[in-house]
């Protein structure tokens, strides 16, 4: 039997990809946080972990689980003492478990269609954005209430309606809005890399034959020119392009 075959046969074994993926790909979800200071304190933005999490127990099921244990361990529990390991895994744990398993119930065919399925919407609005992260804003309010782990919490603060927190809701939100439907793609095409051959054909069939390679290439460079803005830093010199007022542009 090739090395191809047998990893066709035992890809998506616990102990083969959903308990190696999950300890790869959360130090580089970490890394893709963004922060904020607030009245002198840090303030979340924008966070991808617990879509990652929430990707992984929707693609691989109950299998996923040890990985992702074992990968919480080591990167967002790392240095810890072990009872606030144990509830910073939990804490992860928890709305993952409980929306993964509602899904299922709420949705029982075509589970794992792609993200661009329009009848699915609000149930995956529900299930993957609105609700894991509720459960996550409220178990953090909690943990750090009781002082269980407050190095995984010490970025949202104790008032459930203060502007930090409501802030990091937002952050949860969006994470998984935009998080988990490209988090179960890279998923799928670290399973199967021949998937981003039917990506692209997909692609290629929603593109206008009337649109030309150079009206093209100008849009391609119009988008890189509006993300460039965006990330140049505010000054006094700055233009409202640098502002919030290109993101709406991009939006469009």
């Amino acid at each position: 039997m090739s090395i191809i075959n047998l990893y066709r046969q035992y890809r998506d074994k616990w102990w083969a990809l959903p308990l190696v993926l999950p300890t790869l790909l959360l130090p580089l979800a970490r890394w893709t946080n963004t922060y904020a200071e607030l009245n002198g304190n840090e303030v979340s933005l924008y966070y991808l972990p617990l879509a990652l999490v929430l990707s992984l127990m929707l693609f691989f099921g109950w299998s996923a689980l040890p990985g992702i244990i074992i990968g919480l361990w080591c990167t967002v529990a790392r240095r810890m003492a072990p009872e606030e390991a144990v509830g910073v895994i939990f804490h992860f744990l928890i709305p993952v478990v409980l929306c993964w398993g509602g899904y299922r119930i709420f949705v029982p065919r075509r589970q794992q269609i792609s993200h661009g399925n329009v009848g699915l919407m609000p149930q995956r609005l529900f299930w993957q954005m609105l609700l894991p992260s509720a459960i996550f804003l409220v178990l953090s309010q909690f943990a750090e209430y009781l002082g269980l782990h407050p190095r995984a919490t010490g970025l949202i603060g104790i008032d459930p309606f203060s502007l930090r927190s409501l802030i990091t809701f937002q952050a949860l939100m969006v994470g998984c809005l935009t998080g988990v439907p490209l988090c179960y793609f890279l998923l799928r095409i670290i399973r199967n890399p021949l998937h981003i051959r039917g990506f692209i054909s997909q692609i290629r069939l929603q593109i206008d034959p009337k649109i030309k390679r150079v009206e093209f290439i100008f849009w391609a460079l119009t988008l890189l020119m509006l993300l460039v803005l965006l990330l140049i830093p505010l000054s006094n010199t700055s233009t409202i392009f640098s502002t919030n007022y290109t993101l709406s542009l991009l939006m469009r």
